[in-house]
């Protein structure tokens, strides 16, 4: 049987995810927060540096960005007598980072690693193809000789949000090695750097500092550097976790493999095959049939505390043929002790239990009770002082095909496909592609919006490769999530909406149409000319007396404020609403809803917003 491309991936995209749902928080396995209720964290802050409660930026503006009074938002304002860089007290070598960053119009920082490596802050947000220099760029090294900078490395694309929104950045940073002698024998390297969910770089090496680095050598250790001397910059939720040199490692281990549909060691047979292992990774289990396989052995865990692990089966996906019964599941011991317990549908399974340093026996047991192809198993773990680590992994039984993408060069693109949101998969959704590279996916059974993006348009592995497991279109590139709420609600019309396909418009981009009772509605989703966002528009044909108090929701999130005159802040500054018209913020269903009045003139309305992100 040929494997489904998700199974194929399942064993290389579980560390990604492992890596990625890290806890927040002191004393856990995963990341600390770096505290900003005082400045005690930073050596010597200039007067650039305060702290502030909110930052409010008007994305029109240039450089602006105005703090209130309070403390969890770190922002630098330089001016002619105050432009200094800020730097941790504490040094790192191998680290991952997580932090949100605001960047004003036009303004300029940056993030560098032991103060010497640096990833880009910028407002990047209409650059159609960005360079080093942009927002999660690798910035540029500088050769004094030749007065020229080499070696920069420009983001895979340009995943940066307007001006004026929070941006999430994510980077996993690999210090340089130096033998006993103190020379350098491997580079630093930017593992991974995600911006806005989107994966801009992997596996970068940096031959030495880049440009405005604050040490020109390099070491095995340094101090995080904020840049604050370019322009205003504001950043919150900062959260890291520091490498020690020493990995979680097991050994000693002994197997018994058990052919039959077991759900718990036979304790009166003997087992079909057995053996000894120097780890878990060494271990490749060829049988097709039901099965349970028992490993016992050592593992070493460097630092005390607590440490984190995760299971995944690759026969078991979620597939709902298999809802009301279990073809599978692992226990975890360590001393005795369960740390982890796989008993349901879902792929993976996660747990954190707090642990001594040192060497423990432990205990791992998988059974599988589906035939047709030998079984593949992820076990990671990750500890106070280390990275995510695989234990174990399934064997690669067939090359992985590369990713098939659509996209929307000379055209607009229409694709039908399931789309997967808020957790469920939306069966009558369309992706829309657009030459300018803004795009979108809407559930034509009610016109619901579910993302916005920019960049690339779709990967359609999953519809299209082999016989299209999980059916499934994902956007690329910077996507930003929606509510998922129907446009039209006000009152009861969800259950009424009716859809009636779509025509084409001069420019070849789709108009959707919707009946209800009486009312034919053409909805239109266009991009803004010369600037990355969306506009819509709703038209309205009454076929008699049109209705009263029906209403538009062009948006719903935990919180929806206005701004200034025709802008209105989604979730703390998540993105905008910018309209043309008059509008109300209600409360519907437990969310802020910002209401557009639908108001008829001879039969007919409409309204228009903006989604800008």
């Amino acid at each position: 049987m040929i494997l489904p491309q998700s199974v194929m991936r399942l064993a290389a995209s579980m560390l990604a995810w492992f890596v990625a749902s890290s806890a927040a928080g002191q004393g856990d396995a995963g990341l600390s927060v770096l505290s900003l209720d005082s400045m005690e964290a930073f050596q010597s802050p200039g007067t650039n540096w305060s702290l502030a409660s909110v930052v409010e930026s008007d994305r029109t503006e240039r450089w602006s960005l105005v703090p209130g009074a309070g403390t969890g938002v770190l922002v630098s304002l330089p001016d002619d007598h105050a432009r200094t860089n800020l730097f941790t007290r504490w040094m790192h070598s191998d680290m991952e980072l997580e932090l949100e960053f605001m960047m004003p119009k036009g303004s300029n920082s940056g993030i560098y690693f032991q103060g010497r490596y640096e990833i880009q802050l910028l407002d990047s947000w209409e650059k159609s193809n960005p360079g080093f220099g942009d927002a999660g760029g690798i910035y540029q090294r500088w050769d004094e000789a030749r007065g020229q900078g080499f070696e920069g490395h420009a983001p895979r694309v340009n995943a940066s949000r307007a001006p004026g929104l929070w941006q999430s950045l994510r980077v996993v940073f690999r210090a340089p090695r130096f033998d006993a002698a103190g020379h350098k024998v491997q580079h630093a390297r930017f593992e991974l750097v995600v911006l806005n969910d989107a994966v801009l770089h992997q596996n970068v090496s940096v031959t030495g500092p880049t440009c405005a680095a604050a040490f020109a050598d390099e070491a095995a250790q340094g101090p995080l550097m904020i840049q604050g001397d370019h322009g205003p910059v504001a950043l919150r939720n900062i959260r890291y976790k520091r490498y020690g040199s020493e990995m979680i490692t097991d050994s000693d281990v002994r197997y018994r493999l058990f052919v039959g549909d077991y759900t718990e060691v036979p304790l009166m047979e003997l087992p079909t095959l057995e053996g000894r292992l120097d780890n878990l990774g060494a271990h490749r289990v060829e049988e097709t049939q039901p099965l349970l396989v028992e490993y016992r052995g050592l593992i070493n865990l460097p630092a005390g505390g607590w440490h984190r692990f995760s299971v995944a089966l690759d026969w078991i996906t979620g597939d709902p043929h298999f809802r009301d019964r279990r073809i599978g599941g692992a226990v975890l011991t360590v001393d005795d002790s369960e740390v982890l317990r796989h008993e349901t549908n879902a792929a993976a399974v996660e747990s954190k239990a707090r642990l001594s340093a040192g060497t423990h026996p432990f205990a791992f047991v998988v059974h599988k009770s589906v035939a047709w192809r030998p079984p593949g198993v992820t076990l990671l773990v990750e500890g106070p002082d280390t990275p995510a680590h695989v234990l174990m992994q399934p064997s690669q039984r067939r090359q992985p095909v590369a990713p098939i993408r659509v996209s929307a060069e000379s055209e607009p693109v229409i694709l039908r496909g399931f789309v997967t949101h808020g957790g469920a998969k939306r069966t009558h959704a369309v992706s829309v592609g657009d030459p300018s590279g803004v795009h979108y996916s809407l559930d034509l059974a009610s016109g619901t919006l579910l993302y916005v993006w920019r960049g690339p348009f779709l990967d359609v592995s999953a519809m299209w490769h082999n016989r299209g497991h999980d059916q499934l279109a994902k956007p690329q590139g910077s996507v930003l999530t929606l509510s998922g709420r129907s446009p039209l609600v006000w009152p009861g019309t969800e259950d009424s909406l009716q859809t009636r396909g779509y025509g084409l418009d001069a420019d070849r981009r789709p108009v959707l149409v919707y009946e209800l009772g009486d009312l034919t509605i053409e909805d239109r989703l266009a991009p803004a000319r010369n600037s990355p966002y969306l506009w819509r528009t709703l038209s309205f044909t009454a076929d008699g007396a049109p209705p009263e108090g029906l209403w538009v929701r062009a948006v719903s999130g935990a919180s929806v404020r206005i701004i200034q005159e025709g802008v209105y802040d989604v979730d703390d500054r998540s993105f905008y609403i910018e309209l043309l018209g008059d509008a109300d913020v209600r409360s519907v269903g437990g969310e802020e809803t910002l209401m557009l009045p639908i108001r008829f003139e001879g039969g007919a309305a409409s309204v228009t917003y903006a989604i800008v992100w």
